[in-house]
């Protein structure tokens, strides 16, 4: 190799994001899509879905998004699970729902017969139970849940089934007609699976980290194994590069695993050297390769090509790429949410934190929490993304105490000195009191976390801010033989 060329290499390699000329890139750059975002289009709301397709549509735009075969595969092999699965939610809600509303008659059932023991009705002049309790305001009470199961019919009949046509999988045939890699013959196949045996042995990107999927894909003659998916995917982007001289190449996917993204200090920058060194190697005219998580594409897409996509639909792009995450980590493994906090504070500060992210052992020894998980990690990114344009630098620390009726989870960072208020004791009480002008994040953290039951409170001093989430004890599950020493702590 010319030392040119190597030094070339070298630089593009270990290039900044800030010397990537993104206009170039939306103007002529290949975008291709990973099998996780075709499939992410059935799991996204209606709305959300025709941002998407409008995306992907748009004149400006549709003439330079591509799929290897890899991904036609994997798109057409699992979309019949994942529509299954957003059926069998319904089913899951429903139940919920059926459970709620037997508990919710229980307990007038129950209020009634305490009441009737008590004969207040007889033996109290002015009590008088009956007006309050009877049967017109139990059933008025418990019809929200009524007009939710009447909404839940009427979204289910909407949403494709197994059996019957699906009208995603014809839209997005037809985007990407033409559009399509040619994939590689048997014996190539054969070779790609030997050289990603002895890649995966040594950790190099892409896909170690499904080393332990299992089974394959049979299509015709040839079979694609599933844990080689991503390494398929990669060298077809490769030989597409490589063959029609590509400047420029985006892969927008929804995998957040660190099998694909280079990271520092907690903080994301992009592509893997290792991928980029192999990319630049192999496709000499390539001057871009480039990563896009599947909501900060939307950002990026709305801004470039002039679409109104709604925040919405950036925030469930954002919510679904995280739950492939928490899924791969085994966050989340229970049916109705079972997670611990710790990985997914983790999981939070990997993607945008400046600094170090420190998690006291207190926190890891907490049990498995039982609410919904899209809505704490909403919160505890706000908290990040605050943490890091408003402190010095020095990152977050994350520490758990037992109170009588709440975990409290604070949230520590030192002050940016600049950022600080004159008043340096500025105490923002987000349950109602006073709340500095400056501190809409707060109320932003304070709104998502109400709506689950849980408490925020906050207090800004000159070198630190520290925020408070209390966290009702219920919320979390026990093992019976610890439950009475956890709730009396």
């Amino acid at each position: 190799m010319k030392e040119n060329i190597f030094m070339d290499l070298l630089l593009r390699t270990h290039g900044e994001n800030e010397s990537i000329n993104f206009d170039e890139v939306w103007a002529e750059g290949l975008f291709v899509f990973d099998a996780n975002v075709l499939l992410d289009i059935y799991r996204l709301p209606e709305s959300a879905r025709n941002d998407m397709i409008k995306v992907l549509s748009h004149k400006n735009f549709k003439g330079r998004i591509w799929i290897a075969q890899q991904v036609l595969i994997e798109f057409l092999y699992n979309r019949l699970e994942v529509i299954s699965d957003q059926k069998v939610k319904y089913s899951a809600v429903r139940k919920l729902l059926d459970v709620c509303r037997d508990d919710y008659f229980e307990v007038f059932n129950k209020l009634q017969g305490e009441l009737a023991k008590l004969k207040v009705k007889r033996k109290h002049s002015s009590i008088d139970p009956d007006e309050f309790i009877n049967e017109e305001n139990i059933s008025g009470g418990i019809s929200f849940i009524d007009r939710f199961v009447d909404k839940l019919n009427e979204l289910e009949v909407k949403q494709s089934d197994v059996h019957t046509d699906d009208k995603i999988k014809p839209i997005i045939l037809d985007l990407f007609k033409g559009k399509v890699g040619a994939g590689f013959g048997e014996e190539t196949l054969i070779e790609i699976y030997k050289e990603g045996e002895k890649r995966y042995k040594n950790s190099i990107p892409p896909g170690f980290k499904d080393n332990g999927k299992d089974g394959a894909y049979v299509v015709g003659d040839r079979e694609y194994i599933r844990k080689y998916g991503d390494l398929l995917l990669w060298k077809e982007i490769i030989e597409k590069a490589k063959s029609e001289d590509l400047k420029h190449v985006v892969l927008v996917t929804g995998d957040l695993k660190e099998d694909w993204w280079f990271k520092k200090s907690g903080k994301v920058l992009g592509p893997r050297k290792e991928l980029l060194n192999e990319i630049y190697f192999n496709a000499p005219a390539l001057k871009t390769f480039y990563l896009y998580e599947t909501s900060n594409f939307l950002v990026r897409a709305g801004e470039v090509l002039k679409i109104n996509v709604k925040e919405s639909t950036i925030n469930e792009a954002r919510y679904l790429s995280r739950l492939e995450r928490a899924s791969v980590q085994n966050i989340m493994p229970g049916e109705y949410g079972y997670f611990q906090l710790k990985p997914i504070i983790q999981m939070c500060g990997e993607t945008g934190l400046l600094g170090r992210l420190r998690i006291h052992s207190s926190v890891a020894d907490l049990p498995a929490l039982k609410i919904d998980a899209h809505t704490l990690i909403s919160a505890i990114e706000l908290i990040v993304e605050n943490a890091s344009r408003h402190g010095d630098g020095s990152g977050l620390s994350v520490i758990s105490r037992i109170a009588r009726s709440s975990v409290i989870l604070t949230f520590r960072n030192k002050q940016n000195k600049a950022n600080v208020s004159s008043d340096p004791d500025r105490h923002f009480d987000v349950m109602g009191h006073k709340i500095h002008e400056g501190a809409s994040g707060l109320l932003k953290i304070y709104n998502l976390l109400k709506s689950s039951g849980m408490r925020v409170r906050a207090v800004s001093s000159v070198r630190n801010f520290l925020l408070r989430i209390y966290i009702p004890k219920e919320f979390f599950v026990v093992d019976p033989v610890e439950q009475e020493d956890f709730l009396m702590e």
